[in-house]
């Protein structure tokens, strides 16, 4: 997990959940396919529709997270 990243996963919000709540607040995504193995592993990334929207500064942080990986050979 990169370093920015760290800050964003807490207990309360797991990587695979900051991940679907990222799609959920993206206007241009219009479904999300999840590859949960387990019931609870789908239950659990299912939650993420239950925290609140990502904030500006998550948001930008996230797209720059992106960008650094898609600059990688």
């Amino acid at each position: 997990v990169p370093f920015r990243s760290q800050k964003m996963v807490t207990p309360d919000r797991t990587m695979p959940q900051l991940a679907i709540r990222w799609l959920l607040d993206d206007p241009t995504t219009h479904t999300i396919i999840l590859g949960a193995k387990t019931f609870d592993e789908y239950r659990a990334a299912a939650s993420a529709t239950a925290l609140p929207r990502l904030g500006e500064s998550q948001r930008s942080t996230i797209d720059e997270l992106r960008k650094d990986l898609n600059r990688r050979p």
